[in-house]
């Protein structure tokens, strides 16, 4: 009978992890594509140090081969100023004829310090991390709704691209109702973004700097358990060369001091591309400047699009919520699920979360 162990897995180890992920997501992402994911959430994290360098366990026979795996991906959370090691388990993959080791492979890395998250498990992963890890379900308003604004209104309601009935519905569009506003809310944005407002800067941009670092020491007196959210960090997630293209990082500053980020990705389902938020961080404003700045935002997305149809907003701010409400968003249940543990946190308490948080923004 052939022996295995579980061994945690070393930066020498990546093409072999490559090559294994790639025989287990039935040829979705293959091995090229692997290696670039695990140089970027590796070799390029400037999380990762000496104290903090544990990129998972793997399950490996006699001969040294991988027959399972669950990677780890090494960040950094603040709570009250603290900074503290936390985790982004990622590609939970093992072998059928060794199955009844992946509990003890998920608990190794389970076991770790700090905020650890876990996006879009499967249903029979949710009971588990919930009641054998003490894992919780993100519950707060980024992860309770979505608020739809359309990009190209005649296109993507009336046009080709339309077709497919999964993404109708996904995206919500489905009642006569809707159908009606989409118009009434395309132009509404397009007729309100011409009114300036010379205090507010919202612009696109490709790298960050020390100002990041000085907002990111404000946002944390109104969010004192988050995602480190420095320049270095940023640059990590959304400035990397082979990456890039995928994200629309927007800065907006108000009376010339940064005040928040907001990060958007690229998708599309079937035929049908859309722009998602993905990352919102904002200093608290009176509402008619925020109301404005979104806006802009919508303004800055909308002059950069190509064949997006949709551009999906949404925010854990009420104020902001209501702010998509009275600029004719069309809000939708969000379907993705997250779930977090954060040992450090008193009991009811949750970090501020975003789908930044975790490892499914690493992915297409």
């Amino acid at each position: 009978m052939e022996t295995n162990q579980i061994v945690a897995i070393q930066l020498t180890d990546i093409s072999a992890v490559a090559k294994y992920l790639a025989s287990h997501t039935a040829g979705i992402y293959d091995e090229a594509y692997w290696l670039k994911i695990l140089n970027w959430v590796w070799i390029d994290n400037p999380n990762i140090n000496e104290t903090h360098a544990l990129f998972g366990y793997k399950i490996e026979n006699s001969s040294g081969k991988i027959c399972g795996m669950f990677g780890n991906i090494p960040v950094q959370y603040t709570i009250d100023g603290e900074i503290k090691r936390s985790s982004w388990p990622t590609s939970w993959y093992v072998d059928k004829n060794i199955r009844n080791r992946s509990l003890e492979l998920f608990k190794m890395v389970a076991e770790q310090e700090g905020v650890l998250m876990n996006n879009t498990p499967l249903a029979f992963v949710e009971t588990i991390i919930e009641r054998m890890f003490d894992f919780r379900k993100a519950d707060s308003l980024w992860f309770q709704r979505s608020f739809l604004f359309p990009l190209s209104v005649l296109r993507s309601y009336f046009g080709e691209d339309i077709k497919s009935p999964f993404s109708l519905r996904r995206m919500g569009i489905l009642s006569i109702g809707t159908l009606l506003k989409i118009p009434q809310a395309f132009h509404f944005m397009l007729t309100k973004i011409t009114r300036d407002n010379n205090e507010i800067s919202v612009k696109s941009i490709n790298d960050f700097s020390t100002a990041t670092d000085k907002w990111f020491t404000a946002f944390t007196k109104y969010h004192p358990c988050s995602f480190v959210r420095s320049s270095k960090n940023y640059h990590w997630l959304f400035c990397n060369k082979q990456h890039a293209h995928r994200y629309k990082v927007i800065e907006v500053q108000y009376k010339n001091e940064v005040q928040g980020y907001y990060v958007f990705k690229k998708r599309r389902a079937d035929n049908f591309s859309y722009i998602e938020m993905i990352d919102e961080a904002i200093l608290p404003l009176p509402a008619k400047i925020q109301q404005k700045i979104i806006q802009k935002v919508y303004a800055e997305i909308y002059k950069q699009t190509d064949k997006e149809s949709l551009l999906v907003m949404r925010s854990n701010s009420d104020a902001i919520q209501a702010a998509y409400k009275k600029l004719l968003g069309i809000a939708v249940n969000k379907i993705e699920k997250s779930y977090f543990r954060a040992d450090f946190l008193p009991q009811g308490e949750q970090p501020f979360m975003t789908s930044l948080d975790g490892d499914s923004i690493f992915f297409q």
